[in-house]
C-alpha cells in the first residue's frame, strides 16, 4: 500500500510541477529606454485609414525630460503624441494639424516618476481629444478635429522621440502598446488594461508587447521594430506593471458668489495638512486635479481654493471602496478676510511686537497650545500695537496673542474686518488671548 502511495506522488509532482512552474514564470518584457540617443519605430502606416482611433499603453516616466513625448505619429506641422509638458508631471496629448490648429488635452500634475501609468488616448473627429490615466478621464479637449488619417495617418511612428529637435527624449519604461481602429469607450479602457491582449481582438489595428524571439503575438508585423541606442526589451513581472495605486479626479469650475467662474484661482487638496496636488483654473474657470492618496490615508481630504480675495475650504469624501474615479464638485468661492486690529496692555498702552496668531476654528482648543504650523497664520504688532491680516482663506479663527514678556493681561481688540457680514465681526475690545472670528 505504501508502494502505491509513493508512485501517486511521484506522478503529482511530475505532471503538475511543469504546470505551475508556467502559470508563474510567463515571460513579459518592457521595452526600456534611458540613454540620450535612445528610442524606436514601429510600422509608420500603422494610422493609415483610420478616422478615429485609441492608443493606449503601460509608461513608467523616469524623468521629466522637457517636452519628452513617449509616442507620436506624424512630423512637426501634422502629428498626434504623448509628452510632459515642459519639464513637469503634467502629462498632455496634442493634435496638430496641418492647418496650423493645435488641439491639447492636459492633465495637470497627473503622474510621478517611476511608476507605471495605463495611458490611453482617443483621439475622434466628433468627441476631439480623451486623455485616461488608469482609466479615468483625466482630460480632454471637446473641439472638432479632423480624421486621423489626414492628421498623422503617413508620417513617421516614433515611440520616445520627438520630431522637434529641441525636446528631450523620453526616458522610461514602456509595454503592451496598443492602437485600436476606433475611439473606445471608458468602460472598454477600464476592462482591458490589465489583461494582456491576444492580438485577435476585434478593432485591434496593432500591438507591440515588446517579447522578444516569441511567437505571442498571432501577426509578425506586430513584432517589426526598430530600436535605436541603447533601447533594450527588459523583462519585467506583469503583475509589478499593471498594480497601480488608486487614483481619483476631482474637477469642476470655479465661480464666485455672484456665479462668475473664475480663471485663475488656486485649487490643492490637503490630507493632514500635507499637500497632495495643486492645479490652475482654466480661462473658462474649469480644473481637473488627480489625487493619489497615500496608502494608510482614510477617505476624508481638504480642498483648499483661493483667488484674489475670496476663498474656501471644503472637506471631500473619497471612498476607499472606489477607487479610480472622477467627483465633479463646483467650488463657490466667498471674500477672503482682510482684519486689522490692536493689541494693547490692560491699561491701554499699545504692545510693540507682539506676535498674533489666526488658528482655524476647525482645529480643537485642545491642542492650541501644541506647535503646529500648518494653516496657521502670523501677524506681529507694529510700534502703535497695530496687526493685520490679509487675504486669509474664508472660515471661522480664533485668535490670540503670544506672551513674550511676561505681562499676565491684554486687551485684543478688532478694529475693522473685510469679506465677513456685520454679524460675524466680534465685538471690539475683548478682554484675554482668544478672540472667535466666525464665518458662515
Amino acid at each position: 500500500m505504501m508502494f502505491w502511495r509513493y508512485w501517486i506522488v511521484f506522478l503529482l509532482v511530475v505532471v503538475w510541477t511543469p504546470v505551475f512552474s508556467h502559470a508563474q514564470s510567463t515571460p513579459n518584457h518592457v521595452l526600456q529606454m534611458t540613454g540620450p540617443d535612445d528610442g524606436a519605430s514601429i510600422r509608420d502606416d500603422v494610422l493609415a485609414g483610420l478616422q478615429s482611433c485609441t492608443i493606449e499603453a503601460w509608461i513608467r516616466w523616469d524623468d521629466y525630460n522637457r517636452f519628452s513625448q513617449a509616442w507620436g505619429f506624424g512630423n512637426t506641422t501634422s502629428s498626434i503624441g504623448l509628452n510632459v509638458y515642459r519639464s513637469t508631471p503634467t502629462l498632455q496629448l496634442f493634435a496638430y494639424e496641418g492647418n496650423g490648429t493645435a488641439h491639447v488635452a492636459r492633465a495637470h500634475n497627473s503622474i510621478q516618476l517611476h511608476q507605471w501609468y495605463h495611458i490611453a488616448a482617443v483621439i475622434d473627429p466628433g468627441t476631439g481629444l480623451q486623455l485616461f490615466i488608469n482609466g479615468i478621464l483625466a482630460a480632454e479637449s471637446s473641439n472638432a478635429i479632423g480624421n486621423v488619417e489626414s492628421i498623422a495617418g503617413s508620417g513617421p511612428a516614433r515611440l520616445g522621440v520627438s520630431p522637434w529637435n529641441v525636446n528631450g527624449r523620453f526616458n522610461g519604461a514602456m509595454d503592451e502598446l496598443r492602437i485600436w481602429d476606433h475611439a473606445r469607450t471608458q468602460a472598454q479602457i477600464q476592462s482591458g488594461s490589465a489583461s494582456r491582449a491576444s492580438g485577435l481582438e476585434q478593432g485591434l489595428k496593432g500591438i507591440w508587447n515588446f517579447e522578444p524571439d516569441t511567437d505571442d503575438t498571432p501577426k509578425d508585423e506586430f513584432k517589426r521594430i526598430v530600436l535605436e541606442g541603447d533601447t533594450r526589451m527588459v523583462a519585467l513581472d506583469w503583475e509589478s506593471i499593471t498594480s497601480s495605486p488608486r487614483q481619483f479626479i476631482v474637477h469642476g469650475t470655479v465661480f464666485n458668489e455672484a456665479g462668475r467662474p473664475l480663471p485663475e484661482a488656486n485649487i490643492l487638496i490637503q490630507f493632514n495638512e500635507k499637500l497632495l496636488n495643486e492645479v490652475t483654473s482654466n480661462p473658462d474657470g474649469s480644473f481637473s486635479i488627480m489625487i493619489e492618496p497615500p496608502p494608510q490615508a482614510s477617505s476624508t481630504f481638504m480642498l483648499v481654493a483661493n483667488h484674489l480675495t475670496r476663498g474656501i475650504r471644503k472637506s471631500i469624501d473619497l471612498s476607499k471602496d472606489q477607487p479610480n474615479r472622477r467627483i465633479r464638485y463646483d467650488p463657490v468661492l466667498k471674500p477672503s478676510l482682510n482684519l486689522e486690529g490692536s493689541v494693547y496692555s490692560l491699561d491701554n498702552t499699545p504692545l510693540e511686537h507682539i506676535l498674533i496668531e489666526a488658528v482655524p476654528a476647525q482645529i480643537e482648543s485642545s491642542i492650541l497650545d501644541v506647535h503646529h504650523s500648518g494653516h496657521r497664520f502670523y501677524a506681529w504688532s507694529n510700534s502703535s500695537g497695530v496687526y493685520q491680516f490679509s487675504n486669509l482663506p474664508s472660515q471661522s479663527y480664533r485668535l490670540r496673542a503670544h506672551l513674550t514678556q511676561g505681562w499676565t493681561g491684554l486687551k485684543l481688540n478688532i478694529n475693522s474686518v473685510s469679506g465677513l457680514a456685520t454679524r460675524m465681526v466680534p465685538d471690539a475690545w475683548q478682554t484675554g488671548s482668544l478672540i472667535e472670528v466666525r464665518v458662515d
